[in-house]
C-alpha cells in the first residue's frame, strides 16, 4: 500500500514510468499527470499508461495515454489508445 502511494506521487517510480510521465508532460505541459501504471513488458519495450487530468475538466476515472518505452529509456513513443488495443484498461469506474 505504501509503495503504491509513493509511486502515485512520483517518489518511488520505475524508470520506464518516469520516462513516459516526462514524455506526456513534454507533449501537453498544461495537463496534470496523476500517476502511471506498467501495463506490459514485451521483449525490448515496456508499455506504460500515464493518467492525467485536463486543467478545467476534472474527470473520474482519470483519462490516460499509452506509451511504449524501450529498454534503454531513449525512445518513448505514444501508442493508440482505443478499445481494440490489447493494452486498453477495461472495467474502469
Amino acid at each position: 500500500m505504501l509503495r503504491r502511494w509513493l509511486e502515485a506521487i512520483g517518489i518511488m517510480e520505475r524508470p520506464e514510468c518516469r520516462a513516459a510521465r516526462r514524455k506526456l508532460a513534454e507533449l501537453e505541459p498544461s495537463w496534470r499527470v496523476e500517476g502511471t501504471s506498467l501495463r506490459a513488458r514485451e521483449g525490448e519495450r515496456t508499455i506504460v499508461a500515464v493518467f492525467y487530468q485536463l486543467p478545467d475538466l476534472p474527470t473520474k476515472p482519470s483519462r490516460y495515454r499509452l506509451f511504449a518505452v524501450d529498454r534503454a529509456l531513449q525512445v518513448v513513443e505514444e501508442l493508440p489508445c482505443e478499445p481494440g488495443s490489447p493494452y486498453w484498461i477495461r472495467g474502469r469506474r
